[in-house]
């Protein structure tokens, strides 16, 4: 019996240690900074913008929200996903901004 019994905890103790090395394994952690390879920064802005283009796409589906997402490359491309007409999610923004300044002036950002 008692052999038994420390065969058994042996193997519950191998499936909990196979179960720590897999959850500690995963994707590392990177410095939010500019890269300065430009095959880097470009191959990471596509994949990065593509995520974010597909992201925009389910909230709009998922949710049923209205989602106007304008992406500019350093080289001054523009992508862009609205769900509807990008200019009617733009006209609702302003019309929606200037109404909360009026009504709460002192919450009025400056940009200079």
């Amino acid at each position: 019996m008692g052999n038994s019994n420390f065969y058994l905890l042996y193997l519950i103790s191998l499936k909990i240690n196979k179960s720590r090395l897999i959850k500690e394994m995963g994707r590392g952690k990177i410095v939010i900074q500019r890269i300065d390879n430009t095959t880097s920064r470009q191959v990471t802005f596509s994949k990065r913008r593509n995520g974010l283009l597909k992201k925009a796409k389910e909230l709009a589906i998922l949710c049923d929200a209205q989602v106007g997402l304008i992406i500019f490359s350093s080289t001054g491309k523009l992508y862009e996903f609205a769900n509807n007409s990008m200019k009617s999610t733009i006209d609702r923004y302003n019309k929606i901004k200037e109404e909360n300044n009026n009504m709460n002036p002192m919450s009025e950002v400056k940009v200079t």
